[in-house]
């Protein structure tokens, strides 16, 4: 959180949180983590990272994500 602090003092224009593994998979972690950046950034947050069920999308956005990335994942999705 300090770091997305820093980045978000400094001027940046988004800010994303994006996982090599699954972060979505870590569950109540992650979500967490992002409502506690989105609570002391002004910058977006983009999140990515093994969100492949709506409610996964849903959540992210409710903690605070201002935009989900997604990529080879959507063949995978689940609605």
């Amino acid at each position: 959180m300090q770091i997305a602090r820093q980045y978000d003092e400094k001027g940046t224009d988004k800010i994303a949180f994006l996982g090599i593994t699954a972060i979505v998979e870590q569950g109540v972690v992650i979500l967490e983590t992002i409502e506690a950046v989105a609570k002391v950034v002004f910058a977006p947050l983009t999140v990515g990272g093994g969100a492949v069920h709506l409610r996964d999308i849903q959540q992210l956005l409710a903690v605070g994500a201002d935009k989900v990335g997604m990529n080879t994942s959507l063949s995978l999705i689940h609605i």
